[in-house]
């Protein structure tokens, strides 16, 4: 299971860009969001920060809709710009993931609209059927367990291990606890020995060379087949679909 920004692609802040001009459209306020902090925040969860900075908690609610209609809108021009790319090794990896077997999804703070859309220039979206996004909860290991259930659904098998590959401490944090395994990949804001410190199974610096990702993952799944003899080959995912990212 796959985090979004800063794990497979950086946007040029153009997410924090678009909310901060979907507020001040809205609300007639401006509030500036500090990147380090929204890093691995749900979209809804940092909405609601916005709405105690302005003193409009009692607003948001009401204006829930318009705002998160104007957040698209205001993302749809930012994106326009082009300035987003997708991180060194991201697509071969997902290649390989795919050719191998594995199931695939997000696990993302993002609305999913705003997730879509921040994957569609660089055709990343056919690699995620299903995912956990920030409607399903402003707590992130709410959106991943809601990703591993849309997973079993989609491909029809039960999840018996899952990973999720994320780049901030919050992702490896909802990743433990929801019993996952975690991946942290340090390039978002927060380099190797902050990432080392959450407790995470692997720490890589990027996820290039994609072979070293490919083979932590490989050797994660090898480490839950050998704790649990009922899924055997199913652990990398070949023949139940056990394993999801996010």
């Amino acid at each position: 299971m796959f985090d979004l920004d800063g794990t497979l692609i950086r946007s040029a802040g153009a997410g924090r860009r678009a909310m901060e001009q979907a507020w001040a459209a809205v609300f007639g306020r401006a509030v500036s969001l500090e990147p380090r902090w929204t890093a691995g925040r749900t979209d809804l969860a940092i909405f609601r920060e916005m709405a105690r900075r302005s003193g409009l908690e009692a607003e948001l609610e009401r204006h829930r809709e318009r705002l998160v209609e104007s957040y698209l809108q205001a993302l749809d021009r930012e994106l326009a710009r082009g300035a987003g790319e997708v991180l060194p090794g991201v697509v071969d990896l997902l290649r390989w993931a795919q050719a191998s077997g594995w199931a695939l999804a997000l696990g993302t703070g993002n609305l999913e609209a705003g997730a879509r859309r921040k994957l569609e220039p660089f055709d990343l979206n056919g690699y995620f059927p299903v995912g956990g996004f920030a409607e399903d909860g402003e707590d992130r290991r709410t959106l991943l367990e809601a990703a591993v259930r849309r997973a079993a659904s989609h491909w029809g098998r039960p999840v018996r291990c899952v990973v999720v590959v994320g780049d901030t401490p919050l992702d490896v944090e909802a990743a433990h606890a929801a019993g996952y395994k975690a991946v942290a990949v340090a390039t978002g804001p927060y380099g190797v020995s902050e990432l080392a410190a959450t407790g995470a199974e692997v720490v890589l610096p990027a996820l290039a060379p994609w072979e070293h990702a490919a083979r932590e993952l490989e050797r994660l799944a090898a480490q839950s087949a050998s704790r649990d003899p009922e899924s055997g080959e199913a652990a990398r995912g070949r023949a139940v679909g056990t394993t999801g990212w996010g």
